[in-house]
């Protein structure tokens, strides 16, 4: 069974179709996954990697920054503050992140923050990028 997915960001769709299941990364909880038939659900997106499996197999990965994700009446809309495709992802990307993470301040709960959503950015574009 299958229901309908739409991934966006304020710039553009980036997927829209029949999903057999989707995992997002939660703002402060891990990660939430759905199926067709998922009770209602509002929540805050994290960072990381949001995986979207189409109906009849073909698998997806986006790298996801912050937003949105609601599911109500076997639709699920994730809402991305940014987003990315992995064609989008390059080494050198991979590369800058690191260096300027490791120049950001981390020495208020602000300040350290923003170096762990940094992090798991990073970490979200490696993982799609080896998986290309």
């Amino acid at each position: 069974m299958s229901f309908q997915c739409t991934l966006v960001s304020p710039e553009r769709e980036l997927f829209s179709g029949e999903a057999e299941m989707v995992v997002v990364p939660g703002f402060e909880d891990g990660q939430v996954g759905f199926m067709s038939g998922h009770c209602p659900y509002i929540g805050a997106l994290g960072c990381g990697t949001a995986r979207i499996r189409e109906a009849g197999g073909a698998e997806h990965r986006f790298v996801v920054y912050q937003g949105f994700v609601e599911f109500s009446n076997n639709t699920l809309t994730i809402l991305a503050s940014s987003a990315q495709k992995p064609e989008e992802i390059t080494q050198e990307m991979v590369d800058e992140d690191e260096r300027e993470i490791r120049e950001l301040p981390s020495k208020t709960p602000t300040e350290y923050d923003e170096k762990q959503r940094r992090m798991s950015m990073r970490k979200a574009r490696k993982a799609v990028l080896a998986a290309r």
